[in-house]
């Protein structure tokens, strides 16, 4: 149902005109979501009919295996079907396949979530995500995990239904859990690469403290030099922090000069002769002197922490 509200201040052609185009809108919106669960229905029915015979294929090498492309659970298909699949979608054959193991883990491994795509209750893309995250569990560990996260969804972010999909695989089966994140660790590395038009690439795989600590840590960094490099954006000098944080004694000069507490400055001190306005003038004498002693400070030049250090600050 379409619902416009009328402000009192719209002219009845042009509201009449806005719940036209909004009843446009929700009849695309449907159609496309009805269209991508036919999608999915037809390629598993293509994937499930087609079969073709030896003497089809004209040379005696070629023979009709069947293959699993989906996860566990799933059934065999032919192996030329992913061929047959780019061919109708024009799409790259690898992009087919992935397409089709999408499709047969969706049908065969939650039959429950099938359904709701095909009632148009639930995207296939959210749908997918989730599929895509359990496909290492088990089948029979699934109906369960499906109809919890089915339930529950609807009122999450993107981010909140798969955060919470992780939390129900984890509680599925921790030994596998576990499993994954040893092989996880075994993939860390940090990696520079890519020179292009005086960039590089920096990516690397973290433990998840190390990870965290060096995210605040340039984010503190990117903060303490914005005065050095106004002209940037917070994530031009998070990328400038790295820089930093590869110097040791650069960076160890800028976190002892944030430590170090501010001196008077001439509001500060035009506030203290204010509030001393009227005190006898012996009262008044420490704000007087501390006034020429942060004058005599400026004048003679003290030195910064990061000048002391005896580094070079980097160039923007």
């Amino acid at each position: 149902m379409v619902v416009v509200f009328y402000n009192g201040g719209m002219k009845k052609a042009s509201l009449s005109a806005s719940r036209d185009a909004a009843a446009r809108l929700e009849a695309a919106e449907y159609a496309r979501r009805r269209a991508e669960a036919d999608k999915i229905e037809a390629l598993c029915d293509l994937a499930a009919a087609y079969d073709l015979d030896d003497e089809e294929l004209f040379l005696e090498v070629l023979v009709d295996r069947h293959v699993q492309i989906g996860g566990v659970g799933t059934p065999l298909v032919s192996e030329m079907i992913s061929l047959e699949i780019a061919g109708l979608l024009k799409i790259p054959v690898a992009h087919a396949a992935s397409e089709l193991s999408a499709a047969l883990d969706l049908k065969y491994r939650h039959p429950r979530l099938f359904e709701a795509v095909l009632n148009v209750e639930i995207e296939v893309d959210r749908a997918q995500m989730m599929t895509t995250r359990c496909r290492d569990l088990h089948p029979m560990l699934l109906d369960e995990i499906t109809a919890v996260w089915l339930a529950r969804q609807e009122k999450l972010s993107w981010g909140q239904a798969r955060k919470l999909v992780d939390e129900l695989v984890v509680q599925a089966d921790p030994e596998l859990a576990a499993k994954k994140e040893r092989v996880a660790r075994e993939q860390r590395g940090v990696w520079v690469w890519g020179l292009n038009e005086g960039v590089m690439n920096l990516t690397g795989v973290l433990d998840v403290l190390d990870a965290r600590f060096l995210d605040a840590r340039l984010t503190e960094v990117a903060g303490l030099i914005e005065p050095r490099f106004p002209g940037l954006t917070k994530a031009q000098r998070r990328a400038k922090a790295v820089g930093v944080l590869a110097n040791p004694a650069y960076a160890l000069a800028l976190l002892q000069e944030a430590a170090q507490p501010e001196l008077l400055t001439d509001e500060t001190l035009d506030l203290l002769s204010k509030l001393l306005d009227g005190v006898p003038r012996e009262f008044s004498q420490p704000a007087a002197a501390s006034r020429a002693a942060s004058s005599s400070a400026a004048a003679g030049g003290v030195s910064q922490p990061a000048a002391a250090a005896g580094v070079d600050e980097p160039v923007s």
